[in-house]
């Protein structure tokens, strides 16, 4: 179901919002994945977490949702000063655009269509084997589509104790950690005690994405 264009063209067109909060309204759970994506483009940032309730969903919403985003903002970059969100076949999208484009950009799509091979490639794998190709596959992506005035970054992770330890890491290495507090109203020792119980809380396995999305202003990942 999930690694179908019909399913998030129709699920897209529904108002269904598939880049923060809860993907389906489906609580956290222990197979649980989180993403963490930022998109830069001139005068407009996106910045926003998701947790998706398995392997298979995530894999869906990165191909079909987030690289066709990443692909025409990059691509038209001169042209645009904005996040331009798209849902779309990243390799059919990629041949449709390479007339059109500069030729500058034909080492991009080149690069582009490599890490698309390397998602498609994950289909099959075991959630633990996932988990580190995707993180090593969101390095390398990280740090190849960057500039100053765009950039396209997106982080994984397993767990919210994975999550939250990158998080107080992050802003304890900026010397931040009192703005983290303020922020989100929570004492790094909140925080750790939260996730630490998150699994038996119905609340919080509803409600922690939203804090992550609501609470967090100075740092991105």
């Amino acid at each position: 179901m999930y690694e179908t264009l019909g399913f998030w063209k129709h699920y897209i067109k529904n108002n269904k919002n598939v880049w923060q909060g809860l993907f389906k309204n489906i609580p956290l759970s222990k197979d649980s994945l989180f993403i963490q994506t930022n998109i830069y483009n001139g005068n407009q940032m996106h910045n926003s977490w998701a947790c998706y309730p398995n392997v298979e969903s995530l894999m869906g919403f990165i191909k079909y949702v987030f690289f066709p985003s990443v692909i025409v903002t990059w691509l038209t970059r001169e042209e645009h000063d904005e996040v331009i969100y798209d849902v779309d076949n990243p390799y059919d999208l990629l041949d449709m655009l390479k007339d059109d484009i500069k030729e500058k950009y034909k080492r991009d799509i080149k690069d582009i269509k490599a890490q698309l091979d390397i998602i498609d490639g994950m289909k099959g794998l075991s959630r633990g084997d996932f988990i580190k190709e995707v993180t090593k596959l969101s390095n390398s992506f990280n740090s190849r589509w960057f500039t100053n005035r765009t950039y396209m970054v997106f982080n994984v992770y397993s767990s919210p104790k994975e999550l939250t330890d990158d998080i107080i890491r992050l802003y304890k290495s900026e010397g931040l950690i009192d703005i983290l507090e303020e922020e989100s109203g929570l004492t790094v020792y909140q925080w750790r005690e939260m996730v630490g119980s998150i699994y038996s809380s119905k609340f919080m396995k509803r409600k922690f994405v939203d804090i992550l999305n609501n609470k967090l202003y100075t740092l991105t990942i």
